[in-house]
């Protein structure tokens, strides 16, 4: 096999390199932007998360209180 040699102007080689350093560029903003999104995205799942563990936390605390008034309310056999 044979080298081949390509002759192309420096200008032309030039504009080359910069267009593949813009897309180098675009493509970097999307991976940031991308991850960036997904933090957001993490947190407020867990935001979510925590809000229900709390909601849940609230209705079991009140139906054992509840259940404490009841058996303090309500008379026993032996009396």
């Amino acid at each position: 096999m044979s080298k081949v040699t390509v002759l192309m102007p420096k200008r032309r080689l030039t504009t080359l390199w910069r267009i593949k350093d813009d897309e180098i560029k675009k493509y970097k903003e999307t991976i940031i932007n991308l991850e960036n999104h997904n933090r957001e995205l993490e947190v407020d799942v867990t935001v979510k998360e925590r809000i229900r563990l709390k909601k849940e936390e609230k209705i079991i605390q009140g139906k054992v209180k509840e259940q404490k008034d009841q058996d303090t309310i309500s008379p026993t056999k032996d009396e």
